[in-house]
């Protein structure tokens, strides 16, 4: 019969952060850049696809604000209608002002999105984990 002796080798994995950082959780998790990262791509696609609404919108309303009723001093309104109000718009100041104003617009918005976004996510984790304890 054959006898083996196991030889222990001290074999180490070779990294650049000292030992007592691997297991600590970073409150930057990547799944926190991740949901970041993907509430802000979200709602930039969602704001320049909506934005032409919202200028139509906005131009309707400041139409009706101008004056006591919604007609120009000659007796008839500057815009027709929505589909009116975007040819005009298209025609006088081309594609671009369907988006005036839309960069403004989403400097204010995007943090609100990233902060509402993260808080909802880690509260949900917390919440998760506080269930799984009890």
């Amino acid at each position: 019969t054959r006898t083996h002796t196991h030889v222990r080798t001290n074999t180490h994995k070779h990294t650049h952060e000292p030992p007592e950082t691997h297991h600590k959780k970073s409150i930057f998790r990547p799944e926190t850049i991740d949901v970041a990262g993907a509430s802000l791509l979200a709602k930039v696609i969602a704001t320049v696809v909506a934005y032409p609404h919202e200028v139509v919108r906005s131009r309707l309303q400041e139409q009706r604000s101008h004056n006591s009723h919604p007609h120009t001093p000659g007796g008839t309104p500057h815009y027709r209608g929505v589909f009116h109000c975007l040819a005009e718009i298209a025609r006088h100041e081309g594609a671009p002002g369907l988006w005036r104003g839309c960069v403004l617009n989403m400097a204010r918005q995007l943090p609100a999105t990233v902060v509402t976004m993260v808080t909802y996510e880690s509260m949900r984790d917390y919440c998760a984990k506080c269930n799984k304890q009890t």
